[in-house]
């Protein structure tokens, strides 16, 4: 609810500033920075929402438990030999 009510009045302000600056420059800048101020919060809060609900990264919390990872292949190790000299193998 609230934030319906924070971009009805960004978008007023922002067309206030427009309508604004023919004849004043400076009310017009206030009227369109404040508009885009109280604009800010709903357009995180939507980008929150599509983050969450269309496949953005999972919070912490939610993630499965990770698998173990296998250790690497070795195809060369070195081993000592029976006259106590090290060869690979």
């Amino acid at each position: 609810m609230i934030s319906a009510i924070l971009t009805f009045f960004g978008i007023t302000l922002l067309y206030t500033g427009f309508l604004a600056s023919a004849d004043h420059m400076k009310t017009a800048l206030a009227a369109t920075c404040c508009g885009l101020v109280l604009l800010a919060r709903p357009a995180l809060e939507a980008i929150n929402f599509l983050r969450a609900h269309l496949g953005g990264r999972m919070p912490p919390r939610q993630r499965g438990a990770r698998a173990k990872k296998a250790p690497p292949k070795v195809y060369l190790k070195i081993v000592k030999s029976e006259d106590e000299r090290p060869t690979i193998h």
